[in-house]
């Protein structure tokens, strides 16, 4: 028997189809302006539940006509047991929660000339049935087969887009294979000029010319617009190859060279592999060159999918392999299996990160840095969240320190969520639980808080760690652009593993490529306030110690000239010392405008062995200056003052550093004056953000309701709220209560005129 879905045979909201046959119950909630409407082309199933419970061994089937369009809302879930579909006209189910199920213990069938869009497709199959495809059938979220078999024909394809990417779920089917036949598996990219690390997640016999290329016969070609890149290499045309260019484009990791080689051709070099392709995208097939406006576009292939324990991958001693994640699915590194001397880390390739000339770079994730990306800093991978995740198409790096190893991936490496579009995903904060102590460091590449970060590194203090090089340690692989690293035993690193912190211990950075401009250095420790101990950086260049807080974050500007000595290798370092108790104490410091000038005064108390106390001045609360210096009088009680003569009009601070005769500084609070005519502005004092207070100066600026939103690089809002401001009120102090890990956000806020102000702030 047939039950076909006819135009205008449906009832109004709250009616039901009706039944058909005494076993069939049809709970199909419509609606419609009009009981009857024939002029209608499209039913809309709302929160839908078909249940087809036939008479076993009884087989229904369910017809789409042609020019009939189903489509569901949200929350649909339809059930085909026992049924075969013939879909002539368009079957489209909800994005994010529509589920259709094939059940039944009998073989059922997908036919017909239409379309069939589904949100999430599940396999209930009874007794090893299987259910056949023989017509297309596009997924747009996730497939899990749990029970029976899915005959794919080739017709299956798990879609790929801007918003979500098909995956195939942890497989629990006992039949298998429990898919037999191609799925075209695609992979989108967004409009971005850049290298990528990809893998094939599909057992393919196409050829890169046939896949990545869409078997255009030349340079010019575009089979499908919006699919598919431009390839090219030096053995140009004639290798199949789109254009003939000096270094190739496309490439793969060759670990007794430690090369990245071009593939030799397109023509006839099969696209599938364990490992992964360095592959520089520039967007579809229409963007031919290096200038070309970069647009997103969408790589597939089309094969067997791998299901099951896969088999095992080696890395060499004192190497690195690359390895291609192989499954239609995201997967937890943490949870693949690794023998021998594989460490427990692994080398993510992000092209949207600032270095390598804006064309991506390596972060690195590391239990050592409780996977914490270094250096972090883009919007895929913010510092100071934790990844584990592989993206579906998503190569990495891994390294076996002292002896080889294995690698072998498994179902139970699949995750059960995220398909996002950066090809990175955060694990929650909540699972990493660690009181290690970090010294992170950020190389910015200018002095403006919204400067990106470009490169970075970290050294970990735990007892459970060596000072030897070991698997603890991550390698740096060093850029094409600017580096910023730690060295030691000649050893350059990105993550440095260290016994717990001691008296003089020496931290010796390496840094390369470095453009003639000024830098900013971030420092920014964890866990790193209890041991008593102050950090210094040596500038060997400018022969200065700059004392680096061990509480909170630190920024030092960096400036490269035409002196070779300025972009030494070795020119910068940091040595641990003891904290000394100063034999003085700041008893009052304050600063008062005085005619054209600024007065600055302090007293202190218990002066003994102090050299001289330098009065040092802001305008931004984030680099001082040396203003000026008076000798101390060495008794027990003394006052002493220095003039601003020439204070800018705004916001001044001040701070005063004691200096005694062995070396030791040690500062006072922080003072404020406002000078003259200050602007009508809103700013955010101090920046930094110290202990997740935001002080918010509003000059002149009307009473009313602001609204107030803390965005971090990812877009998600950390923190959102209301204040209701007094034009008498200049300062509005700003509480989160949730822990804000280091990097840059965004301070949104809305004025009571409705126009918004974007304050870029650091943690």
């Amino acid at each position: 028997m047939y039950v076909d879905i006819i135009l205008g045979s449906f009832y109004k909201w709250g009616k039901y189809l009706g039944r058909i046959g005494k076993d069939i119950l049809k709970l199909i909630k419509c609606k419609s302006k009009t009981e009857k409407n024939n002029s209608m082309k499209n039913i809309y199933l709302i929160i839908l539940l078909v249940v087809w419970a036939s008479v076993s061994g009884a087989q229904d089937t369910f017809r789409i006509k042609s020019g009939t369009n189903i489509r569901t809302a949200h929350n649909s879930f339809i059930v085909f047991k026992n049924m075969n579909l013939v879909n002539n006209g368009s079957y489209v189910q909800s994005v994010g929660d529509g589920v259709t199920r094939l059940t039944g213990n009998i073989n059922t069938t997908t036919t017909g000339s239409g379309t069939t869009t589904l949100d999430q497709l599940e396999v209930f199959m009874n007794n090893g049935n299987t259910h056949t495809l023989s017509s297309l059938v596009s997924i747009r979220n996730v497939v899990t087969l749990s029970s029976g078999q899915l005959v794919t024909n080739g017709y299956l394809t798990l879609k790929s887009d801007a918003v979500n990417t098909a995956r195939v779920a942890k497989v629990t089917s006992p039949v298998s294979p429990a898919v037999v036949g191609e799925v075209m598996i695609e992979r989108y990219n967004s409009a971005r000029k850049a290298w990528r690390l990809l893998s094939i997640p599909s057992n393919t016999l196409q050829t890169i010319k046939q896949s990545w290329q869409e078997g255009a016969t030349n340079g010019t070609a575009n089979p499908l617009p919006g699919f598919g890149i431009q390839i090219t290499g030096p053995a140009g045309t004639s290798a199949g190859f789109d254009l003939s260019s000096p270094s190739p484009s496309m490439k793969t990791y060759d670990p007794i060279s430690n090369s990245w080689v071009g593939v030799p051709n397109t023509n006839t070099y099969l696209i599938k592999s364990t490992g992964a392709y360095m592959t520089f995208i520039r967007g579809d097939r229409l963007a031919n060159s290096v200038s070309s406006l970069p647009t997103e576009t969408i790589l597939r292939t089309k094969g067997d999918l791998y299901t099951g324990d896969q088999p095992t991958l080696s890395v060499l001693s004192n190497k690195y392999a690359t390895i291609g994640n192989p499954y239609a699915s995201p997967v937890d590194f943490t949870t693949i299996t690794k023998t021998g001397g594989v460490d427990d880390k692994f080398y993510a390739w992000d092209p949207f990160i600032a270095g390598n000339y804006g064309y991506g770079g390596y972060q690195i994730m590391s239990s050592t840095n409780d996977w914490k990306p270094v250096p972090g800093g883009s919007v895929t991978y913010p510092s100071g969240i934790a990844h584990t995740t592989i993206q579906l198409g998503e190569g990495f790096l891994v390294h076996a320190t002292s002896v080889p190893g294995t690698l072998s991936f498994s179902e139970n490496s699949k995750i059960t969520d995220g398909n996002l579009k950066s090809f990175a995903k955060p694990v929650e904060i909540s699972q990493i639980k660690s009181i290690r102590q970090f010294f992170r460091v950020f190389l910015f590449s200018g002095i403006n808080p919204s400067d990106p970060i470009i490169d970075g590194n970290v050294v970990a203090f735990d007892p459970v760690f060596s000072n030897g090089i070991d698997g603890n340690d991550a390698l740096k692989i060093i850029a094409g652009s600017e580096n910023f690293c730690s060295i030691r035993n000649t050893k350059i690193l990105a993550i440095e593993a260290r016994a717990p912190v001691v008296n003089t211990d020496t931290v010796y950075y390496y840094m390369s490529n470095m453009a003639k401009k000024v830098y900013q250095l971030g420092f920014a420790p964890e866990n790193m306030q209890t041991d008593g101990l102050e950090a210094f950086l040596i500038d060997r260049y400018l022969n200065t110690t700059t004392t680096i807080s061990l509480t909170d974050s630190s920024f030092i500007n960096i400036s490269i000239t035409s002196d070779p000595a300025s972009s030494a290798s070795d020119r910068f370092k940091v040595i641990f010392k003891p904290m000394a108790a100063l034999p003085v104490s700041f008893t009052s410091v304050k600063a008062y405008a005085k005619g054209s000038a600024i007065n600055v005064e302090w007293k202190v108390e218990g002066e003994y062995n102090i050299k001289n106390y330098e009065v040092e001045k802001s305008i931004d609360l984030t680099n001082f200056a040396f203003l000026d210096s008076v000798q101390a009088k060495n008794i027990p009680s003394s006052n002493y003052w220095v003039a601003d003569l020439n204070p800018g009009d705004g916001f001044n601070y001040y701070r005063i550093r004691s200096n005694d005769i062995n070396g030791i500084a040690k500062y006072s609070e922080v003072v404020k004056v406002v000078k003259g005519d200050s602007k009508n502005e809103i700013s955010v004092f101090p920046n930094p953000i110290i202990n997740n207070h935001i002080n918010l100066q509003l000059n002149k600026q009307p009473s009313g309701n602001y609204g107030i939103r803390l965005i971090n690089k990812s877009g998600e809002v950390i923190m959102s709220t209301k204040i209701e401001h007094l034009l008498n009120t200049p300062i509005e102090i700003i509480n989160i209560q949730k822990k804000v890990s280091h990097g840059i956000y965004q301070l949104e806020i809305i004025k009571p005129d409705n126009t918004q102000l974007n304050i870029n702030i650091l943690f």
